[in-house]
């Protein structure tokens, strides 16, 4: 895989497929992956999926494993295309998982200077690399075919996600 900026749209769409593979790994499934057009950020994306409301911590720490599998890999550049060092990574997935964060605790904890509590980063973090990202690590590839569908047709669904990440193999 080349080098990736975190506002790079691949860099959107590798966490899209790294949120489908934990919904199947949980027994859950997906319907539709899209990319949206977004006047703030660019690009933003809608999934439709099911899953067991027990599962929902689990599989709202994806994202941010797969980004974390990304900056350990050494494959995360900053906007100069060089390596991104980790006090600018932790905060950019910090920033990400906003939304995933409000799921994993159930509320929204983000404080007036738009952090959250450290202590809740660290737990969200801690819990996402015990619980996801081997799971995630170990399919990495099926994670980066299903991204390079996401990132060409801008809309996937259920037989194709399914097919990528090897859940339906016709």
């Amino acid at each position: 895989m080349s080098k990736l900026a975190t506002a790079d749209r691949r860099y959107l769409c590798l966490r899209q497929a790294g949120r489908a593979l934990a919904i199947y790994t949980v027994g859950g499934d997906v319907s539709l992956i899209e990319l949206l057009k977004n006047d703030v950020t660019g690009a933003a994306a809608h999934m439709a999926f099911h899953v067991n409301l027990a599962d929902t911590r689990l599989i709202a720490t994806a994202a941010y494993c797969v980004e974390h599998i990304l900056f350990h890999s050494h494959q995360l550049v900053d906007g100069h295309g060089q390596a991104l060092a980790e006090a600018p990574f932790v905060a950019t997935a910090m920033h990400n998982a906003q939304q995933d964060k409000v799921v994993f605790f159930g509320s929204d904890h983000c404080q007036p200077d738009g952090m959250w509590p450290r202590e809740m980063d660290e737990e969200f973090i801690s819990f996402a690399l015990r619980k996801m990202a081997p799971q995630l690590q170990a399919n990495f590839r099926k994670i980066e075919h299903l991204a390079a569908s996401i990132d060409a047709q801008e809309r996937v669904y259920r037989d194709e996600i399914e097919r990528d990440l090897g859940f339906n193999p016709t």
